[in-house]
């Protein structure tokens, strides 16, 4: 959690949270790093993060109710 309350602190948000982007420094596993920031962005205040990235088994299922579905003209 220190890791994700750094990176926020930062501005920047990894937006593809998972255990396989989680690595332990030692044997101790005292120190954690986190990987893989190829779709990390940074936040601007006031705006809202709209962007739909990440590995899908792990998105919010609220994320996929929300989408709209646009349907071809007949």
């Amino acid at each position: 959690m220190s890791a994700i309350n750094y990176c926020h602190l930062k501005g920047v948000v990894h937006r593809d949270l998972k255990l396989e982007n989680v690595i332990f420094r030692d044997e101790k596993m005292d120190i954690v790093k986190l990987i893989d920031f190829g779709i990390a962005g940074v936040c601007t205040k006031g705006k809202e993060d709209v962007q739909e990235s990440g590995t899908m088994e792990y998105m919010p299922p609220e994320l996929f109710e929300q989408s709209k579905v646009i349907s071809s003209p007949s």
